[in-house]
């Protein structure tokens, strides 16, 4: 899903992957959209990775185990702030009915290239979408919060 979408949106100028996964191959020679970090990356350089993203991309496809599991994109999204893209199977559909990231139909470039493009086009789109999953992070997924439900439930 993601080599096509990369492929569809070449002629975009304003769209740029940059995509952090080990083992990720996909012949660039003929693209200048995207840049591929397969290998080891600190945390500080993942962390400047994810602050040069507008868009987080998660889940693309429409496997199974999406309907058990959120993935932990989700939660780096939300910690730094950004625009979640993702497929909307399973659990995450809850997130993005709440209106705290953006879906798309999982398994299918043309719908991922089709969100792509909307959130492109449309920044104060993505900022609250990044505004919106940040606060919701911190109200409910944050270290603080956590040890916190932790505690009480070990002393309640």
């Amino acid at each position: 899903v993601l080599t096509e979408a990369i492929e569809l949106l070449k002629h975009r100028k304003d769209i740029r992957f940059m995509v952090a996964s080990k083992g990720f191959k996909m012949d660039t020679k003929d693209l200048a959209n995207i840049t591929i970090y397969d290998e080891y990356l600190s945390d500080l350089e993942l962390w400047k990775l994810y602050g040069q993203a507008d868009v987080v991309l998660g889940q693309l496809s429409k496997h199974s185990r999406l309907k058990r599991t959120l993935p932990h994109k989700l939660f780096e999204a939300g910690y730094f702030k950004k625009c979640y893209l993702t497929s909307n199977v399973g659990a995450i559909s809850e997130f993005v009915d709440k209106g705290l990231v953006f879906g798309f139909t999982g398994g299918s470039s043309q719908s991922l290239v089709g969100a792509i493009n909307e959130l492109v086009d449309k920044k104060n789109t993505r900022a609250a979408l990044g505004r919106k999953l940040g606060e919701f992070y911190i109200e409910n997924f944050s270290q603080k919060i956590l040890t916190i439900k932790l505690v009480n439930n070990l002393v309640g």
